[in-house]
């Protein structure tokens, strides 16, 4: 997503004075209420090739290449060159789940996310262990997410701790960013502030966006690193750009922390510019209800205070709303 405007700077004007107000809630939801990830690309090639090769690929998955059946399966669900097909990508997938290990975790995904299959964790958890057996990496921790906050298995925080760091030891950056995030909150193992900083850099810096997400928060609140509106800004903005919903609701605390006392005035209009379209974002888009609302709460006071900037942010959210959908 390329949707950046002067608005991603606007909080370098407040910097010096530091930023006030409520830390923001590191908790994140439980793995049922965020956005389903897309399948990876086994390769990075133009969404164009991709409609070019589709005759092939299709006469070599009916001639039972597993290969092609996979290719197959993540150009269908992420919609590469053609219309987004769900279910058909989860066919491919099937297809080829009975050989290639990257092929039962994305079929593993079709049911835990109820993506292109009846939503059933339960059988998505069978498929994961088909694919650790296999030795696939990211497999370990979708697994271990399971156990941690026991969605389609008895909750067992201790196995889904070693399932992640089985994964994390190996370098997988969704491994990282989930142990990165137990440390965080303390989630059936001490919190470890450090330990969480050192792994969501690690993962974040191979771009993985709750990871991004998260050190953003750590950031503006200065858990475990120094306190730094810069980092966290662009942390979140990373997260934000690569689709993560619940990333516009710490964004506009961020920049609503800078913009000063609602009721003395005047509000810097740099600031509270951001802060309204963030805001006003995760109050439509943030998957969790009870964030919405809070960022709805938000956002009434400060466009009330601030109704001229109100017009000003149509344009701004047009793009997004464009770009996510209806809520």
């Amino acid at each position: 997503m390329a949707r950046r405007s002067s608005l991603a700077a606007a909080l370098a004007l407040a910097l010096a004075a530091g930023l006030a107000g409520t830390a923001i809630a590191a908790d994140p939801p439980a793995p049922s209420a965020t956005k389903p990830p897309a399948p990876k690309p086994a390769a990075k090639r133009d969404p164009l090739d991709y409609k070019a090769q589709l005759p092939k690929l299709e006469a070599d998955a009916q001639r039972g290449d597993a290969n092609a059946a996979e290719l197959l399966g993540e150009i269908y669900q992420a919609g590469l060159g053609v219309p987004r097909d769900a279910q058909r990508g989860c066919d491919m997938f099937e297809r080829a789940a009975n050989t290639l290990p990257e092929a039962m975790h994305n079929f593993a995904n079709c049911w835990y996310w109820g993506i292109g299959r009846p939503r059933q964790p339960e059988t998505a958890a069978k498929w994961y262990e088909r694919a650790i057996e296999r030795g696939f990496l990211r497999s370990h921790c979708a697994l271990g997410a399971q156990y941690r906050h026991g969605i389609g298995v008895p909750e067992d925080k201790a196995k889904g701790f070693r399932l992640c760091t089985q994964g994390a030891e190996q370098g997988d950056p969704d491994s990282l960013a989930e142990l990165g995030e137990m440390y965080l909150v303390g989630d059936g193992i001490p919190r470890d502030y450090k330990k969480a900083a050192e792994m969501l850099r690690r993962s974040a810096d191979e771009g993985q966006s709750n990871a991004a997400r998260l050190l953003g928060i750590m950031y503006f609140n200065g858990d475990g690193v120094p306190k730094d509106p810069n980092q966290a800004r662009d942390w979140l903005m990373r997260a934000a750009d690569a689709g993560r919903r619940d990333a516009f609701l710490p964004r506009g605390k961020l920049f609503l922390a800078a913009t000063g006392d609602l009721e003395r005035g005047p509000l810097n209009a740099n600031l509270a510019l951001p802060a309204l379209l963030w805001l006003k974002l995760a109050s439509e888009y943030d998957p969790v209800l009870v964030r919405r609302a809070e960022a709805q709460k938000l956002y009434d006071p400060l466009a009330a205070a601030a109704p001229q900037l109100v017009k000003q942010v149509e344009p701004e959210l047009k793009p997004w709303r464009t770009s996510l959908g209806k809520p």
